[in-house]
């Protein structure tokens, strides 16, 4: 009966041993499922953060690209002055409306006369120097015209070319930097109203 009772014991502590072994092991494998979830998470929340580091680094830049564009841009509209160049009244002639412009730094520019949906070129250099004033002709007029057609001049900038004889510099954005034509738009633009009034023909006293 003795001999029985220990092997019962020892069958009892074998088996609890087992389960012991069993409960350590699931134990061990759960924390190990514990610490690779969280290697994950952590791994998760790295990548994360390195992404928002990279659209933040990503939006600084371009902020900065945009405050480099508009440093390097020919800046405000002007006042493009318009005057009227007479020609005598039994010349046949048209008068000539002209304006001027001055750009801050040098630059390639095409510019228009523009009405409606219609526009026309001013003839004005495709190269512009700093600090120089350029005349241009914004259009024709007949004698009886007292306001201009043209509602506003286009001024198209681009960077100068590397075949001008002028120092080169480039805007940093991602703007064309090229010329184009009519069609192109600008890497800067200006629109400049076009205001002018004929004055009065002076009053002739007769005696």
């Amino acid at each position: 009966m003795d001999k029985v009772t220990w092997l019962d014991v020892i069958t009892v502590v074998i088996a609890l041993g087992g389960v012991v072994v069993a409960a350590l092991s699931w134990v061990v494998s759960r924390g190990s499922r514990d610490e690779a979830r969280r290697s994950a998470d952590a791994a998760e929340v790295s990548a994360k953060a390195a992404q928002d580091s990279a659209r933040e680094a990503a939006a600084v830049a371009a902020i900065e690209r945009d405050r480099d564009h508009d440093r390097l841009g020919p800046g405000p509209v002007p006042d493009i002055a318009p005057k009227l160049e007479t020609n005598p009244r039994n010349s046949g002639l048209p008068d000539t409306l002209f304006g001027t412009v001055t750009v801050p730094r040098d630059y390639r520019v095409r510019g228009f006369a523009v009405r409606g949906n219609s526009s026309s070129p001013i003839g004005l250099d495709l190269l512009l120097h700093a600090g120089r004033p350029y005349r241009f002709a914004i259009e024709q007029w007949p004698k009886d015209r007292m306001e201009p057609v043209a509602e506003y001049v286009l001024f198209r900038f681009w960077p100068p070319a590397e075949v001008d004889d002028v120092d080169a510099w480039r805007c940093p954005c991602d703007r064309p930097q090229a010329d184009g034509n009519e069609w192109t738009p600008g890497h800067w633009e200006w629109r400049a109203p076009v205001q002018y009034r004929r004055p009065p023909a002076p009053m002739i006293a007769y005696r």
